[in-house]
């Protein structure tokens, strides 16, 4: 078979394929206008058309935040109606964003905005996750440069909102960053656990913060008794420690453990003093005590 007539084929085949998808939309589009048309005039708003396009259920290797944006691009290209996002990203999620789909109300989860910040919420993702991300970002092995430029304007994107937000408010959280950096560790986290928007609101949780500190450092100065900030007397010389076990009068001290004699030293002490006591000879004498003189014959 020459090219050409392998061309003419492929051509037919494309034509023929390209017909039955354009019948199959053409009958599709009549079927939504007969079940438009045969809805009751009580209906309230207008009969939302379902898109032909269809969002890929997210799985577990997708990140979240990718998943949104690549949706985003879909319905805007597709040219949904913004109200049938929400409804339609839905059913799509899974995990921790579904979790967070699920607790939201009727009338929240009907707005894609209000969806999209419960489960950026939900997971931790803020403009602060990702100030975090621009400043300790590591370049992965084996990876372009390219490729480390293009995922730290992403972060600074996500940072800082420059389609959001203008130059002056931009540069103000640029300034608030290395405000928390200078006031010190403490106040610091004070300010990041509130998460403030503008450089106002970081100054004055800073200033209520150190504020409350020296007034609850004053307080527990003049709470704090006179004799607790005594010192000793001059002169002072700390008496022996009483025995944890004291002993009766009329009895000796025990001694320490290192200088008591063993079991075989006192049943050689002991012996010796019963030979002294009944006069047994020195001969004939051993440490278990004085050996019997056997009878002999001519005794």
């Amino acid at each position: 078979m020459d090219p050409t007539t392998l061309s003419a084929i492929l051509e037919a085949l494309d034509s023929r394929r390209e017909a039955e998808e354009r019948r199959r939309e053409e009958r599709y589009t009549a079927l939504i206008e007969r079940v438009g048309m045969g809805m009751t005039s009580a209906a309230t708003g207008p009969v939302m058309v379902a898109p032909k396009a269809r969002a890929q259920k997210m799985t577990a290797e997708d990140d979240p935040e990718a998943y949104l944006v690549a949706f985003e691009r879909l319905a805007t290209t597709a040219a949904w109606p913004r109200e049938y996002w929400a409804s339609q990203l839905g059913p799509c999620l899974m995990g921790e964003a579904q979790a967070a789909y699920r607790a939201m109300t009727d009338e929240d989860a009907s707005q894609y905005e209000l969806v999209k910040q419960a489960i950026l919420r939900r997971l931790n993702i803020t403009g602060e996750t990702h100030r975090v991300r621009f400043r300790e970002f590591q370049r992965p092995a084996n990876t372009r440069p390219r490729v480390v430029a293009q995922r730290l304007c992403d972060h600074m994107a996500q940072w800082l909102n420059p389609s959001q937000k203008t130059g002056i408010q931009m540069g103000e959280a640029i300034v608030m960053e290395q405000f928390c950096h200078v006031v010190g560790a403490e106040t610091q986290a004070w300010i990041r656990r509130h998460n403030p928007t503008t450089l106002e609101q970081a100054v004055a949780l800073a200033e209520n913060f150190e504020d409350s500190l020296v007034s609850a450092r004053s307080t527990l100065l003049d709470c704090t008794p006179p004799s607790s900030t005594k010192g000793p007397p001059p002169n002072f010389a700390p008496g022996p420690r009483p025995s944890k076990s004291p002993v009766p009068s009329g009895h000796p001290a025990p001694l320490p453990w290192r200088q008591r004699k063993t079991r075989k030293e006192r049943r050689k002490e002991k012996w010796e003093g019963a030979s002294m006591r009944h006069g047994w000879g020195l001969a004939g004498e051993g440490s278990d005590g004085p050996k019997r003189q056997s009878k002999g014959v001519g005794t």
